[in-house]
């Protein structure tokens, strides 16, 4: 019995590791602790590089996205100043005046009163003054 109680094992991880003594089956103990908790260390530097990449991927495509919202923005507030400094035009300029009757509609039209005139005069002179008195009848 001696011999096994200077023997002794570790049995982790399915594998079997004999040590001389209990010392170290602590220390190899101690040891297959570190060994897995700098792997889960390294797995989660990992993980982390991997969502700050991400990270970036998103802060980039956010920058871009603003500079192009920014300028269109921008374009639109110059477009905004226009409009509205055409429509202050459009208020304080009087609407032109237009005649109500064209210079060469109104000639035309006092052409035709003054020929309707004539003709009205020239029948009226045609005719014999007091003609249904003379004849004592009515003109047929």
């Amino acid at each position: 019995m001696g011999r096994s109680r200077r023997r002794a094992s570790i049995e982790q991880f399915g594998y079997a590791t004999i040590a001389a003594t209990a010392t170290e089956v602590a220390l190899l103990r101690q040891e297959q602790d570190l060994r897995a908790q700098v792997w889960r260390v390294k797995r989660d530097l990992r993980k982390t590089n991997k969502a700050l990449a991400e990270a970036r991927g998103t802060v980039e495509t956010a920058t871009a996205t603003s500079a192009t919202l920014a300028a269109e923005v921008a374009e639109l507030r110059a477009e905004e100043a226009q409009l509205r400094a055409e429509v202050a035009n459009l208020h304080a300029t009087p609407a032109p005046t237009r005649p109500i009757v064209e210079a060469w509609v109104a000639v035309l039209i006092a052409l035709a009163m003054g020929l309707l005139a004539a003709g009205v005069l020239k029948k009226l002179l045609a005719r014999p003054p007091h003609a249904e008195t003379v004849a004592g009848t009515t003109p047929a």
